[in-house]
């Protein structure tokens, strides 16, 4: 007969834990992990981003912050936590935007998941197609890549997401233009920043890993 396994209380309080945080060495509860991740993303929040307590810009607009959301957990976090911290300053505006890669049965429902939770935090919400930036859908993409393998020998071999993430990336930008926004706020989590950490060493891509360098305002030669 199987042992039931206890379960850790809290490490800050006597509520049963749902996680047990790594970098920490602490067991939270779903209140501390909460109380946990707006203080990372508070004091990160200070680090990367230098607002004047009247952010405004000289014509009275409003200092806009696009936060590309994609309908998936680390995207929520990011808009639901800046929603939390910068939603009640009345000289910045929160726009979330999120891109429409044109994948079949994929992007239909989290498009429709980034809208609600928007919604539900009363942020306006943008989107953008590859269409709409001069792209084919990504279904199409697909669809022409072995031709294209078969005439560009750097192409052979590439994968939909290589091509995929750089058209999102554009269309990040595209959309930060359409919008106006000062600037962007991207949700990546530690798994993320470990992986390309790893795979820029493996390919030996130093510039690459220099961008992962701790925010300045100086140029990095």
């Amino acid at each position: 007969m199987a042992e039931a396994l206890a379960v850790e209380s809290c490490s800050r309080c006597n509520s049963s834990s749902v996680i047990y945080q790594a970098y920490s060495g602490q067991h939270l509860c779903g209140r501390h992990l909460f109380s946990s991740i707006r203080k990372r993303t508070s004091k990160e929040l200070r680090q990367q981003l230098k607002l004047p307590k009247d952010a405004r810009h000289e014509d009275g607009s409003l200092y806009r912050i696009l936060v590309a959301i994609s309908g998936g957990k680390d995207s929520a976090v990011l808009l639901t936590m800046l929603h939390d911290i910068l939603g009640c300053r009345r000289d910045v505006e929160l726009i979330s935007g999120c891109i429409d890669e044109g994948i079949d049965g994929y992007r239909a429902p989290s498009l429709e998941c980034a809208r609600e939770l928007a919604e539900s935090l009363g942020v306006r919400f943008e989107t953008l197609s590859y269409e709409e930036i001069g792209y084919e859908r990504m279904d199409e993409v697909v669809t022409r890549m072995p031709a294209m393998g078969e005439n560009h020998d750097e192409a052979n071999g590439m994968m939909p997401c290589s091509y995929c993430g750089v058209f999102r990336r554009q269309g990040l930008n595209a959309l930060a233009q359409k919008v106006n926004a000062d600037v962007m706020a991207l949700g990546h989590n530690l798994d993320d920043m470990a992986q390309s950490i790893l795979m820029n060493l493996q390919k030996g891509e130093i510039d690459r890993s220099v961008r992962l360098a701790p925010h300045t305002e100086n140029p990095i030669d």
